[in-house]
């Protein structure tokens, strides 16, 4: 589902694979534990209901983020890495030539 719309882009190199097979691996995840976390909720309780820690599936889901963000980045998929990659050159100037030129005054006009 994510590589079709990653070609899209351009940025990726064969080199990228093994990156690619990860970030698809974590997002796989990070869905997994996105649907536990609103299955079961984001923290374990105690006999009372109050929470005590997080969930699994919490620390799953922000392990998961950060691994994204992380592999994301060094793909180029993040806007600041895109802008990265572009080379900006200097505008083209066009010369200013004056028309009084060719009659020869005998100075730059």
């Amino acid at each position: 589902m994510l590589v079709p719309e990653i070609k899209k882009m351009g940025y990726l190199k064969r080199i990228d694979q093994p990156n690619l097979e990860l970030y698809c691996t974590y997002y796989a995840m990070y869905l997994d534990a996105e649907d536990n976390l609103n299955n079961y909720g984001a923290y374990l309780t105690n006999r009372d209901g109050k929470p005590v820690q997080k969930s699994p599936q919490a620390i799953q889901l922000n392990d998961c983020v950060r691994n994204l963000k992380s592999l994301g980045y060094e793909m180029g998929f993040s806007f600041d890495a895109g802008l990265r990659q572009l080379t900006v050159s200097k505008p083209h100037q066009k010369k200013r030539e004056s028309p009084l030129k060719e009659v020869n005054f005998g100075a730059d006009v």
